[in-house]
């Protein structure tokens, strides 16, 4: 009699046991689901963000930013800028481009690039298209058609923001690519200068600022510097562009929101 009280209870363990294994095998998908939903982050998930656009010290626009998942598995990155304040009153207009974006490898690659720029009385349409079987950029402008060798880790100038986000997030300290524009792809290289608290209209962020490195790109002047927040997959929340000839661009986040998008359909 005395062993039948540890007989039930063993009985009553292995009862458990057989439970919690049962239950372990029905979480284990979702906690897969849920991890693989954090580790994707902002660039796999989509995001809709808007900026305000500021040329040296005057605000002339604001931008929408919008990053897509299609149902072949791409990427569609699309930027919207109109015109704003008293710059509207002056110039009307907008600037329109669009990057079909491929991860390969867990890298980004860009596919076709479009430019549409109708801003006062300058309007400029180029595109590009990456063949990366063959290694060549082909460029279309004003009815011309060029091509170029394919550098590896070529980017276009919306393209290079979503690869330096997803450097960043596999902790890339010094990051390079090369960037084309309506010519041949320029080489440029970023490395992560400090981090900082700035202050954004979401409240201030931690960010790590990306300063390019001396000699980057190929033509003097012409520089990118980005600040990109730890808490939003490093997106770039401010984003200045100095010209060739001393022009200032910047780019200040107002708005930001993460899509929660559905996967595509494999058939499985």
């Amino acid at each position: 009699m005395r062993f039948a009280p540890n007989i039930m209870d063993n009985t009553k363990s292995n009862s458990q046991r057989r439970i919690k294994a049962m239950l372990l095998i029905l979480l284990i998908p979702l906690l897969l689901s849920i991890a693989s939903t954090a580790a994707a982050g902002t660039v796999d998930a989509g995001f809709v963000a808007t900026y305000e656009l500021k040329r040296n010290s005057l605000t002339i626009g604001v931008t929408r930013r919008q990053l897509l998942q299609q149902p072949d598995g791409t990427f569609l990155y699309t930027s919207n800028t109109t015109a704003k304040g008293l710059f509207a009153l002056l110039f009307s207009g907008t600037i329109t481009e669009r990057s079909e974006i491929q991860l390969h490898s867990d890298d980004i690659r860009p596919l076709n690039y479009l430019y549409d720029q109708k801003w006062g009385n300058r309007q400029r349409r180029y595109t590009l298209r990456f063949d990366w079987d063959n290694n060549m950029l082909h460029s279309h402008y004003k009815n011309k058609n060029a091509h170029y060798p394919l550098p590896g880790r070529a980017q276009d100038l919306l393209s290079f923001q979503i690869a330096v986000m997803r450097d960043l997030q596999h902790d890339q300290r010094e990051i390079a690519f090369s960037i084309a524009g309506r010519k041949r792809p320029n080489h440029y290289a970023f490395r992560l200068s400090s981090k900082q608290v700035l202050k954004t209209a979401l409240g201030p962020l931690d960010v790590v600022k990306l300063d390019q490195a001396v000699g980057s790109p190929a033509h003097d002047g012409d520089r990118f510097t980005l600040w990109c927040a730890e808490k939003l997959d490093f997106l770039p929340v401010r984003i200045e562009h100095v010209e060739d000839d001393g022009t200032v661009y910047l780019l200040n986040v107002k708005t930001y929101r993460r899509s929660v998008l559905p996967r595509r359909n494999d058939g499985n």
